[in-house]
């Protein structure tokens, strides 16, 4: 294992160095923002042309943002309004979810359930616009262990109120663990991605101009955002990337994070409305990391993210990639891929993850990866051929070849 000291890490892969302190790594933006008190753009006027990212930190960030765009779709975004969805979805879910939770139906009352220590009720009050919004239960989603105990910590969080925050590596489950703990709860779920170009106005909401139907004339009229209408209707919001997000989204978001037996939001450009969320509603975020930046140089565009913020946060989850079993019951079922091919793919994964750590390899391989892999080997009924287009070809020269090492050594 290679230290600050060492210019090269044990892959041989050279770091860069910070101007103030000679040390050295992939990425200085936390290093100087944590040692020496400095931005990026004061570092580079006190130092001119320095690099602050090492190429292979800027290659795998760069893979890494274009997984997570070309990965992320909003949930129901092919569903009109007034559709209901929960109808396509097989009426045992709910209970197929608590059973495999292990989480019983309390006789006394069929809402009920108990998963670990947490009891939640089903969703048994809503409206179609509101049922369109409830996600559709996955009958392939294989809950392990990891995938228990993380329920019971989100359960919890919403049984007390409290906002969750879930952070992990990219492509571990975290939003879909949300969404099909929703599905099973019969919960809408409103979920945003918190990337640059989001306007407070998605969240708060703006003033349109729209025809009356009654007498054909124009009128300014206030529109909800998805943060009020996510309130005022009981919705959970699930807000990815919370590490990205912009300055001015979490500034909005802080006011409706506080501790309290309901939140409020006040909208200035709706005449200060004051908004008293519904008893239902709940704030879950994501992130790749807790908050305190990102050495690593895989997630671009992540920040630190101030103690006061993330105190307004009551539970913090830690996720991690399913166990092997559970990945491997996860590509079975999701793609129909052959299961001793299911788990030597797993094993690859792991090893991969491994030599992430020990900095042999510069990239991970997500559970999301895994399953375009065993799709891709269906596909094409070869799971070499399969490797180079879903694994290999994104990946740096000195990457695919260690990855392409692993697949010969399990298939031959």
């Amino acid at each position: 294992m290679t230290t600050a000291y060492d210019r090269f890490d044990s892959a041989g892969r050279e770091k860069i160095e910070c101007k103030e302190c000679g040390l050295w790594y992939h990425r200085l933006d936390v290093h100087i923002s944590k040692k020496h008190g400095l931005n990026v753009d004061a570092y580079l006027k006190r130092h001119p042309g320095s690099p602050t990212i090492s190429k292979a930190a800027s290659g795998a960030a760069s893979e890494a943002a274009k997984e997570k765009s070309s990965s992320f779709r909003a949930p129901h975004s092919h569903y009109a309004p007034g559709v209901d969805v929960s109808a396509s979805i097989p009426s045992t879910s709910v209970a197929a979810a608590a059973t495999a939770l292990t989480a019983a139906v309390v006789a006394t009352d069929p809402t009920l359930f108990r998963i670990g220590v947490a009891r939640l009720h089903l969703r048994t009050d809503l409206g179609d616009y509101d049922k369109q919004f409830v996600p559709a239960f996955d009958p392939h989603f294989s809950i392990g262990r990891v995938e228990k105990e993380r329920w019971e910590y989100v359960g919890i969080g919403v049984q007390d109120r409290e906002n969750v925050f879930i952070f992990g590596p990219t492509g571990c489950g975290k939003s879909e663990s949300v969404m099909q703990l929703a599905a099973a709860l019969n919960q809408p779920v409103r979920r945003i991605n918190l990337h640059g170009e989001i306007r407070s106005s998605d969240f708060l909401g703006e003033k349109t101009v729209e025809v009356d139907a009654a007498t054909g004339q124009a009128v300014v009229a206030w529109k909800d955002g998805i943060l009020p209408d996510a309130m005022r209707r009981g919705h959970w919001l699930v807000l990815d990337e919370l590490d990205a997000a912009p300055a001015h989204v979490l500034f909005v978001l802080q006011a409706v994070l506080e501790k309290r037996a309901r939140a409020r939001l006040v909208l200035p450009g709706n005449g200060g409305e004051v908004v008293e969320a519904h008893e239902h509603f709940r704030i879950i975020a994501t992130g790749n990391t807790i908050g305190r930046g990102d050495e690593s140089g895989l997630y671009t565009g992540t920040n630190m993210l101030n103690e006061a913020f993330l105190d307004r946060f009551g539970i913090i989850v830690q996720a991690d990639y399913p166990m092997p079993a559970t990945e491997r019951d996860i590509l079975v079922g999701r793609t129909g891929v052959n299961a001793d091919d299911a788990v030597r793919m797993v094993s690859v994964a792991v090893d991969v993850r491994k030599a992430l750590a020990a900095e042999t390899v510069y990239c991970t391989f997500s559970t999301r990866r895994l399953i375009t892999w065993a799709a891709m080997t269906v596909r094409l009924g070869d799971v070499k051929r399969a490797a180079v287009i879903a694994v290999t070809n994104r990946l740096s020269a000195e990457d695919a070849k260690f990855i392409a090492g692993l697949v010969q050594r399990y298939w031959g």
